[in-house]
């Protein structure tokens, strides 16, 4: 699961958590340079990437390897429940969050008069390199913005670009369609775009099949929203698979998803 149906996920489990999960630093004892609070997921891969020294909490979704790209990382940065006393008391020089989930989290906090950072959903990778540009400026380290968007660019040039139409879909047959950023990662892979958007109908796969059918790599478990990519008539066409969570936050870890699809369209 990724893109829509992932990030309204996200949206929902980031204004309703409540979860008393102040963990306990696996690494050296904070200091005061450690002044920066992520309330996001998305906001949380970013801190990681450009400046672990400054984090003072993540948030608690950080460590859910199921959606997270540094849910290893983060395993040796404490966690914060998210409500605003709690990250108040704190005394961050910053919150780093979005414009589409705990808003009101971060209203409340910049009514206490410290600085937020609210992050839009990027949607392709000219976008995601701004923004990350933008944080990396903030937090004090353009350098290390620059050098990880040269290093973005330089992966996504080096692909050998993959060929056909095809359709990347959610749990339950979601397709984010062709003004997503998931259609910037399979264009950026070098597939053309399958049109559909929304639920897609199975019997609208099996007579207008794509040429590729992109789907997500779940966990081997039983479940209502993806059994129906197990049918028998969906057999015939070639699939491949994408991360959850490199795509559930548009970013820099999302190259490494690009770079997959593409690898795996050339092994088979």
């Amino acid at each position: 699961m990724t893109g829509i149906f992932v990030r309204t996920l996200l949206m929902v489990l980031l204004a309703g958590v409540s979860l008393a999960v102040l963990a306990r630093p696996a690494v050296a004892q904070l200091v005061a340079s450690r002044d920066v609070i992520s309330v996001n997921l998305c906001s949380d891969q970013l801190l990681v990437a450009l400046a672990p020294e400054r984090i003072a909490t993540l948030s608690p979704l950080a460590r859910e390897a199921a959606l997270s790209s540094v849910a290893v990382q983060a395993r040796g940065f404490p966690v914060q429940r998210l409500d605003a006393e709690s990250l108040i008391q704190r005394h961050p020089s910053l919150v780093i969050g979005g414009n589409f989930a705990a808003t009101l989290l971060m209203d409340m906090i910049e009514a206490r008069g410290i600085k937020v950072m609210k992050l839009s959903i990027p949607a392709d990778f000219g976008e995601v390199a701004g923004q990350v540009e933008d944080v990396a400026s903030r937090l004090g380290v353009p350098e290390r913005g620059a050098a990880l968007v040269a290093s973005m660019r330089a992966r996504l040039g080096a692909i050998t670009q993959a060929r056909g139409r095809a359709l990347l879909v959610e749990p339950r047959l979601l397709a984010p369609g062709p003004n997503s950023f998931e259609a910037s990662v399979l264009t950026a892979a070098g597939f053309t775009l399958d049109q559909r958007r929304g639920a897609v109908s199975l019997e609208s796969l099996l007579t207008d099949p794509p040429d590729v059918l992109v789907v997500p790599r779940m966990p081997e478990m039983p479940s209502l929203a993806t059994e129906v990519l197990d049918h028998p008539g969906l057999a015939r066409i070639r699939r491949i698979y994408y991360e959850p969570a490199l795509l559930a936050c548009p970013g820099p870890q999302s190259v490494a998803g690009v770079v997959d699809l593409a690898a795996q369209w050339r092994a088979q």
